[in-house]
């Protein structure tokens, strides 16, 4: 399968390292993949500083932000290390975005430093990974099999310990990326599939971001609070109400 069109996130927060961010994105891209730097907050769609080894590296900004998205938005996952997972690592959003990931094994491409959201997540226990020598004792403490090998491939994931090893992660990255994505049940049929809105008596649209919410209201998208526009609703954010009720707003 080609890797042309497919998207990826790129989970990254200050102090990431340049190089496990910039060259795997470079060579999925001169792939034909679209790489979306995925952030954690407002600021990061500002910027988000880089660092290059001991020294500060280069900046970029977010796309998206982490409590925007969900997995069915993307085909698979990039995970840089440097300073960055440590960071990002405790954030409830972060968790929850890569666990989708993993439950609906897409891949994962996870390097250096990028275990420790894994570890947070508790997704480690019983897989085998490669990851930073620092966090080797981690990473067997949360139940992983760790490898001190350059690439380590494992189902869906796809984990690397340095920049040293980059050749090598690209290389495993492009080949795991031409998969089949496998499809995800809870998706729908179609993603546009016309639902009942219980609190509106309006068709609906079951969809991802950046399509209208309602059948009747042109382009009326979900803003980052998830509170829909002009009295409209989407799947994600509403619920029917209890029996004998109707909710208004």
């Amino acid at each position: 399968m080609e890797i042309e069109g497919k998207r990826v996130a790129a989970l990254v927060g200050d102090g990431f390292e340049e190089s496990e961010l910039l060259d795997p994105k470079r060579a999925l891209e001169e792939a034909g993949a679209v790489v979306t730097i995925v952030g954690v907050d407002d600021r990061a769609l500002q910027k988000i500083r880089g660092k290059k080894g001991l020294d500060e590296g280069q900046s970029v900004k977010a796309e998206e932000i982490v409590a925007d998205v969900t997995a069915d938005d993307f085909d698979a996952i990039l995970i840089p290390g440097g300073m960055s997972p440590d960071h990002l690592r405790m954030n409830k959003e972060v968790q929850r975005f890569v666990r989708e990931f993993d439950l609906a094994k897409k891949p994962m491409f996870i390097i250096c430093h990028g275990p420790q959201i894994l570890i947070s997540a508790q997704l480690v226990r019983g897989r085998t990974l490669t990851g930073f020598a620092s966090i080797a004792d981690d990473i067997r403490n949360a139940g992983g099999l760790y490898r001190d090998q350059p690439v380590v491939n494992d189902g869906n994931w796809v984990t690397s310990r340095n920049p040293q090893d980059l050749m090598l992660f690209n290389r495993a990255i492009l080949e795991n990326s031409r998969r089949p994505v496998p499809r995800n049940p809870s998706s729908g049929l179609t993603p546009l599939a016309i639902v009942a809105d219980w609190a509106l008596g309006a068709p609906t649209l079951w969809h991802s971001r950046h399509v209208p919410c309602s059948a009747s209201a042109t382009m009326s998208l979900c803003n980052r609070n998830f509170r829909c526009r002009r009295k409209t609703r989407c799947r994600r954010h509403t619920r029917p109400p209890a029996r004998g009720r109707v909710r208004t707003r």
